[in-house]
């Protein structure tokens, strides 16, 4: 007769909120990307210079760009046809114009680097959904960060829990749940996670109704459970993105075990 689970760890987050970034980081994404401004331009200098610019403006950006629009236009609509086409003229008729733009919009001090300091403040504020749940390593780790950790057998995450996160470990810690799987099923791990808790805040930021919210969740808690099931076969893994009843915020939630 088979022996009761032995607890390798488990693991419940924290109600996750929004995060900001310290300022400095802020202020060096906005100074990077200004600094990409030579090195995008160079990278469309082939479609700039000439002789041959013009040529490699209609295949790879004018004609690749309506041969996917055609695909995207119902077939059976009235001149179809005549739409798709409309497109492809424009496009293929838009060389003078657009080379001319981009290449105002990358001159130092104009519109990319102008835009780029509008944006910072979009930056700084969509930012934090996703900080709330992977943090900033240099100072903060977030709980998905440490879950994922915790799955494939590393003890860091141990020095980083906080008191009001719920963190036990049995006999069989430390323990990778996934080492027959490999390393893809991590990162996916992660990327589940972190949209199910970015879609999240984002519902409570936009007091959208709770009933899209566990919409949300379920249906993250749905792919998680097809990933969890890439464990080792010797063992049980449990991953959700679960609701705090009292704040409605994301909660990451993990157990795993031997059997």
């Amino acid at each position: 007769m088979a022996g009761s689970p032995v607890l390798i760890f488990e693991y419940r987050s924290a109600p996750i909120s929004e995060t900001a970034l310290p300022a400095r980081i802020v202020d060096e994404w906005e100074s990077t990307l200004k600094l990409a401004r030579t090195r995008i331009l160079a990278s469309l200098d082939r479609f700039l210079a000439e002789p041959g610019g013009r040529d490699a403006f209609l295949n790879q950006i004018a004609d690749a760009s309506s041969d996917a629009y055609e695909m995207f236009v119902n077939p059976t609509y009235p001149l179809a046809d005549i739409i798709k086409l409309k497109q492809r003229i424009k496009l293929a008729g838009a060389y003078d114009a657009w080379k001319s733009g981009v290449t105002y919009a990358f001159q130092s001090g104009s519109t990319f680097e102008l835009n780029v300091t509008a944006k910072k403040s979009k930056f700084d504020n969509n930012v934090r959904l996703t900080i709330g749940g992977v943090g900033f390593k240099p100072e903060t780790w977030g709980s998905v960060s440490k879950l994922s950790l915790l799955l494939v057998g590393d003890i860091r995450p141990v020095r980083y829990m906080t008191a009001d996160e719920t963190f036990n470990t049995g006999e069989a810690f430390p323990r990778n749940v996934f080492s027959e799987a490999g390393k893809g099923i991590v990162p996916a791990i992660i990327s589940t996670y972190v949209h199910g808790v970015v879609m999240v805040l984002w519902t409570l930021r936009g007091g959208v109704d709770s009933g899209i919210r566990d919409s949300i969740a379920s249906a993250v808690n749905s792919r998680l459970a097809k990933l969890a099931s890439a464990r080792d076969p010797d063992t049980n893994v449990t991953l959700e993105l679960q609701i705090d009843t009292d704040t409605g915020k994301p909660v990451v939630y993990g157990r795993a075990e031997k059997i």
